[in-house]
Protein backbone atom coordinates (compact mmCIF):
# COMPACT_ATOMS: atom_id res chain seq x y z
CA UNK A 1 0.00 0.00 0.00
CA UNK A 2 1.42 3.37 -1.13
CA UNK A 3 2.10 5.72 1.52
CA UNK A 4 -0.32 8.24 0.38
CA UNK A 5 -3.13 5.11 -0.01
CA UNK A 6 -2.68 4.32 3.87
CA UNK A 7 -3.52 8.37 5.05
CA UNK A 8 -6.38 8.21 2.92
CA UNK A 9 -7.80 5.03 4.53
CA UNK A 10 -6.26 6.41 8.25
CA UNK A 11 -8.56 9.73 7.64
CA UNK A 12 -11.54 7.57 6.58
CA UNK A 13 -11.50 5.68 9.79
CA UNK A 14 -11.21 8.43 11.93
CA UNK A 15 -14.01 10.34 10.04
CA UNK A 16 -15.91 7.61 10.21
CA UNK A 17 -15.53 6.93 14.18
CA UNK A 18 -16.04 10.65 15.19
CA UNK A 19 -19.34 10.51 12.69
CA UNK A 20 -20.40 7.41 15.29
CA UNK A 21 -19.01 8.59 18.64
CA UNK A 22 -22.43 9.68 19.80
CA UNK A 23 -21.03 13.25 20.44
CA UNK A 24 -23.80 15.56 19.28
CA UNK A 25 -23.61 19.18 18.20
CA UNK A 26 -23.82 21.92 20.63
CA UNK A 27 -26.63 23.34 19.21
CA UNK A 28 -29.26 20.27 20.43
CA UNK A 29 -32.09 20.07 21.92
CA UNK A 30 -35.47 21.96 22.15
CA UNK A 31 -37.13 19.38 24.55
CA UNK A 32 -34.58 17.76 27.47
CA UNK A 33 -34.59 14.31 26.95
CA UNK A 34 -35.41 11.89 30.08
CA UNK A 35 -34.32 8.54 31.85
CA UNK A 36 -36.96 8.30 34.21
CA UNK A 37 -39.89 6.55 34.07
CA UNK A 38 -41.19 6.20 29.85
CA UNK A 39 -44.75 7.33 29.68
CA UNK A 40 -47.50 5.82 28.21
CA UNK A 41 -48.52 6.37 24.59
CA UNK A 42 -47.38 5.75 20.99
CA UNK A 43 -44.31 5.10 20.74
CA UNK A 44 -41.02 5.69 18.03
CA UNK A 45 -38.75 3.12 19.81
CA UNK A 46 -35.28 3.72 18.34
CA UNK A 47 -32.68 0.71 17.90
CA UNK A 48 -29.95 -0.72 15.70
CA UNK A 49 -29.89 2.85 13.98
CA UNK A 50 -33.33 2.30 13.09
CA UNK A 51 -36.60 3.54 13.49
CA UNK A 52 -38.58 0.53 12.75
CA UNK A 53 -42.54 0.24 11.45
CA UNK A 54 -44.60 3.94 10.44
CA UNK A 55 -46.60 4.78 13.73
CA UNK A 56 -49.99 6.03 12.74
CA UNK A 57 -51.90 8.53 15.51
CA UNK A 58 -54.72 11.23 15.76
CA UNK A 59 -53.67 14.84 15.17
CA UNK A 60 -52.44 16.58 17.85
CA UNK A 61 -51.66 13.37 19.66
CA UNK A 62 -48.22 13.42 22.31
CA UNK A 63 -45.77 10.48 20.72
CA UNK A 64 -43.10 9.28 22.32
CA UNK A 65 -39.79 8.87 21.31
CA UNK A 66 -37.44 5.95 23.20
CA UNK A 67 -34.00 5.58 22.04
CA UNK A 68 -32.39 2.08 22.57
CA UNK A 69 -29.14 3.26 20.86
CA UNK A 70 -25.34 4.19 22.37
CA UNK A 71 -25.72 7.44 20.54
CA UNK A 72 -28.30 10.58 20.36
CA UNK A 73 -30.91 10.77 17.25
CA UNK A 74 -33.62 13.06 16.23
CA UNK A 75 -37.26 12.86 14.85
CA UNK A 76 -36.90 15.29 12.47
CA UNK A 77 -39.74 16.27 9.99
CA UNK A 78 -38.94 16.71 6.55
CA UNK A 79 -41.74 19.39 6.40
CA UNK A 80 -39.78 22.30 8.00
CA UNK A 81 -41.26 23.19 11.60
CA UNK A 82 -43.84 20.44 11.77
CA UNK A 83 -41.76 18.32 14.50
CA UNK A 84 -38.04 18.13 15.92
CA UNK A 85 -37.39 15.96 18.68
CA UNK A 86 -33.76 14.84 20.11
CA UNK A 87 -33.33 12.23 21.96
CA UNK A 88 -29.85 10.96 24.04
CA UNK A 89 -28.65 7.73 24.39
CA UNK A 90 -30.80 5.35 26.31
CA UNK A 91 -33.25 8.06 26.55
CA UNK A 92 -37.12 9.39 25.96
CA UNK A 93 -38.83 12.80 24.88
CA UNK A 94 -42.15 13.37 23.61
CA UNK A 95 -43.48 15.67 21.04
CA UNK A 96 -46.64 16.44 19.62
CA UNK A 97 -47.74 15.52 16.11
CA UNK A 98 -49.16 17.81 13.74
CA UNK A 99 -52.41 19.33 13.69
CA UNK A 100 -53.24 18.28 10.01
CA UNK A 101 -53.81 15.21 8.48
CA UNK A 102 -50.82 13.69 6.46
CA UNK A 103 -47.84 11.56 6.09
CA UNK A 104 -44.76 13.22 7.13
CA UNK A 105 -41.68 11.65 6.93
CA UNK A 106 -38.89 11.95 8.93
CA UNK A 107 -34.99 11.51 9.39
CA UNK A 108 -32.67 11.82 11.97
CA UNK A 109 -30.12 14.62 11.51
CA UNK A 110 -26.72 12.78 12.76
CA UNK A 111 -27.84 9.97 10.89
CA UNK A 112 -29.63 10.81 7.61
CA UNK A 113 -29.69 7.25 6.26
CA UNK A 114 -32.14 6.81 9.27
CA UNK A 115 -35.87 7.45 7.74
CA UNK A 116 -39.20 6.71 9.47
CA UNK A 117 -42.39 7.61 8.91
CA UNK A 118 -45.26 9.40 11.23
CA UNK A 119 -49.00 8.98 9.39
CA UNK A 120 -51.97 11.61 11.09
CA UNK A 121 -55.31 10.40 10.78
Amino acid sequence: MTRLLRIVVACLLVAAAAGCSGSAPSAIPAQPSSTGPVPAGPRITISALSYGAALSVRPGTRVVVVNEDDVAHTVTSNRKGKFDAHVAAHGWVTFDAPSEPGSYGYYCIYHPAMLGTLIVQ
